[in-house]
């Protein structure tokens, strides 16, 4: 039986499909309830125990469906459209449709390819009006010290926001892919607007400005 299809109970084995859903329960949940699900250790995130029953149950209520605790097909059905990209690449592993940056491929770590070709890939810009792009040997942080814009091939990339549309936090699509962001394995942090959200921290408010008119993120170093 395909992952995607089996029915999450108490005692199933754990597996990809367990985090896949989880995330889209999270997401029903709400974006904080989401940043502590992603900060967990990946053998937690694939296991299902009675914490995870309940919030299942939680999100069942407030999508006004019979509560079971359980992720079957009727339930799948509903969260299907609150799978992000990452918790459909689980469902669905493949190689995804990748995207070289303007700068070319060597100018930005291998493990970011995906993620900037599925920022790409929802028409974010490429970097190369408004910000940074990928490498930028001149990128500094707040504090003066070198950025991950800095090394070559870089650790970061920013995608612009539509300049004749709304702007930074106030983009859907912006929004959108800042939450696809949350949690994936190769992300170190992300910025949009006024907020970021890091492994570290969880979701905050960010105070340094400068993320208006695009999307910064930060891969993680390993």
């Amino acid at each position: 039986m395909p992952l995607s299809q089996r029915t999450i109970r108490l005692g199933v084995l754990p597996g990809k499909d367990v985090e896949a859903w989880m995330r889209a329960v999270h997401r029903v949940l709400g974006v904080g309830s989401l940043t502590t699900f992603a900060s967990k250790p990946t053998v937690w995130r694939r296991s299902f125990g009675p914490l995870k029953k309940r919030q299942v149950a939680a999100a069942q209520r407030k999508l006004a469906m019979e509560v079971s605790g359980m992720i079957g097909p009727a339930t799948q059905s509903v969260l299907t459209p609150y799978l992000d990209g990452y918790a459909r690449a689980l469902l669905e592993p493949g190689k995804p449709k990748l995207v070289e940056p303007w700068q070319g491929w060597d100018s930005l770590h291998r493990s970011l390819w995906p993620a900037y070709s599925l920022g790409r890939n929802l028409r974010l810009g490429d970097g190369s009006g408004q910000s940074s792009g990928t490498y930028n040997p001149a990128s500094r942080l707040p504090s003066g010290a070198r950025s991950d814009h800095a090394y070559n091939p870089a650790w970061a990339f920013d995608l612009d926001t539509d300049p004749d549309g709304p702007a930074g936090w106030d983009s859907p699509v912006a929004q959108k892919f800042f939450h696809e962001m949350i949690g994936r394995p190769e992300v170190s942090y992300v910025i949009c607007g006024p907020w970021i959200w890091s492994r570290d921290r969880g979701l905050r408010a960010y105070l340094y400005g400068g993320h208006f008119n695009h999307i910064h993120v930060s891969g993680r170093r390993k």
